[in-house]
């Protein structure tokens, strides 16, 4: 557990860089773009081959690629790993590329015609078209970090999103902030910086595979893996596709509600990403790797005691954070992004829904190791059907409380619909195994206890005032996050919970020894 702690930590660490090189990203966005319909357009358009990646990268394909991949190096060696992964990428290229030239035929025909102008949903398509070819090089990256994962290598995989958040940020500062007059050019240059990150996020795991023995090769061979990982794939598409599907449905919903309804969901995702991906994403990246060596070699009970650990993990993370980002959201709007368009009643705005949305945080979490122990079993059919029945969770939800409740219903449908899927998961993953054997994490309560308490501390402090200066309201961050984290870490080290009583002490020890006697 300690090994997989320190390459948690090791994914942590790039991944807060990225989220905090991602939030100054999003300061600048909205700075320039505000609430407007240019930047709903954007979002809509960058969701396009995020969604791709999401399904033919870091989503299906690599879940696929990884229990197989695992295999065929306990089995044969790492020539025959490389080999596959080689015919794996050939044939991703291949289908990427038609779908990008297929898209841009679709899109480009009535923008031609004439028929869009200059509305929100020609801005869209127009942003699209630029952007879609992102998803080929975003794509190809997310497989060879899958294949670097295996290796143990998680350190570039999770390091090349800073390039993205780089290209983007100087996009923004740059040539958009000094040659953007209209929202709409601010948008074109940002897109070029979408662009060109992208080459960066491929060519960082391409190189460190190379050094690791893998030599790139056009590749159409078929073979008996190749075989196993198109059987497990298709599943796996299927069960993304539905996932993604729920994306693109809430923020079409959101497009067709009003102007600022799209902007307000994805910056509420972003602040509930930034502790998701931080931890609870990186749990899930490193232990899959574990799990499919378990379930490869056919213990059962290894892999039960590493998802009962690494589910306490992420609990352990994710239930305070929601707890700080649904009390201490207006102060952190008001703070961080109330700059240029994005005013303090955009906050007041903005703030509400993220309160919604995180309460689904820990679910998120849970939902994603859930899906890697069943895929890591090569069971695909099971995160598909239950997916299945998210999606119309959450389309029945989303309708259900958008007439009523607008914006807010759509963040409550995500956060319901997450739900759902966590109690499927959980129940057709004991019905599957069938030893007798609980999968809960046994001291989920001492996180319970800690978060209760946390709770209580946040309740207790003086609401910060409406007219408060930013200089003011950062004082106040600064302050009661530290006081926070010492306070629930503090909790769990007296209730003796296991990651934080076996880590902390070993850090403590390691300091000691380093320090000069």
């Amino acid at each position: 557990m300690r090994k997989n702690l320190k390459s948690i930590l090791t994914v942590s660490s790039s991944t807060l860089g990225s989220r905090i090189l991602g939030l100054f990203r999003d300061v600048f966005v909205y700075a320039q773009l505000g609430l407007s319909p240019t930047n709903s357009a954007f979002i809509l358009a960058f969701t396009l081959p995020n969604l791709f990646r999401r399904l033919f990268g870091e989503g299906a394909l690599s879940s696929a690629l990884i229990p197989i991949y695992t295999e065929e190096n306990l089995k044969n060696d790492n020539e025959a790993g490389f080999r596959l992964l080689n015919r794996t990428l050939t044939r991703l290229f291949l289908v990427l590329f038609s779908i990008t030239l297929l898209f841009g035929a679709l899109v480009a025909i009535p923008l031609l015609s004439g028929k869009l102008d200059e509305t929100r949903y020609g801005e869209a398509s127009r942003l699209g078209l630029l952007l879609f070819p992102y998803v080929i090089p975003i794509c190809l990256a997310a497989l060879l970090a899958g294949a670097l994962q295996v290796l143990g290598r998680f350190f570039t995989a999770a390091i090349t999103p800073v390039f993205l958040n780089v290209c983007m940020i100087a996009a923004l500062a740059g040539p958009a902030l000094w040659l953007g007059e209209t929202p709409f050019q601010k948008a074109l240059w940002l897109s070029g910086g979408v662009l060109v990150g992208g080459l960066v996020q491929l060519l960082l795991p391409a190189i460190d595979l190379y050094r690791r023995g893998w030599r790139p090769a056009i590749d159409l061979s078929s073979d008996e893996s190749l075989r196993k990982l198109q059987l497990l794939f298709f599943p796996a598409l299927a069960g993304a596709a539905i996932l993604q599907v729920n994306i693109l449905v809430s923020r079409t919903l959101a497009f067709f509600l009003n102007d600022d309804a799209v902007a307000l969901l994805y910056l509420a995702a972003r602040l509930v990403e930034l502790p998701l991906g931080i931890f609870g994403i990186a749990a899930a990246t490193v232990l899959f790797p574990e799990f499919s060596r378990f379930a490869a070699g056919g213990d059962t009970p290894g892999l039960r005691r590493s998802y009962r650990n690494g589910s306490a993990l992420v609990a352990s993370i994710t239930l305070p954070a929601f707890v700080g980002l649904a009390l201490l959201g207006d102060t952190i709007f008001r703070a961080v992004f109330a700059w240029g368009l994005f005013d303090p009643r955009d906050a007041a705005l903005a703030a509400p829904v993220l309160a919604i949305f995180a309460t689904g945080l820990p679910f998120y979490a849970q939902s994603t190791l859930l899906s890697r122990a069943h895929q890591a079993r090569q069971d695909m059919k099971t995160p598909v059907r239950v997916a299945g029945w998210v999606l119309l969770a959450n389309l029945i939800f989303s309708i259900g409380l958008m007439i009523p409740f607008g914006v807010y219903g759509l963040a409550a449908s995500n956060t319901l619909a997450s739900i759902v899927q966590v109690c499927l998961l959980q129940h057709r993953l004991r019905k599957n195994v069938d030893d007798g054997e609980s999968w809960m994490p046994v001291e989920l309560w001492k996180v319970g206890i800690a978060s209760l308490l946390l709770l209580g501390y946040l309740l207790l402090l003086p609401a910060s005032s409406p007219d408060a200066s930013k200089t003011i309201l950062l004082l106040r961050l600064l302050w009661i996050i530290p006081t926070s984290i010492a306070l629930y870490f503090g909790v769990l080290f007296a209730l003796r919970f296991g990651p934080v009583r076996d880590f902390l002490p070993a850090i403590l020890r390691r300091k000691k020894a380093r320090s000069p006697r």
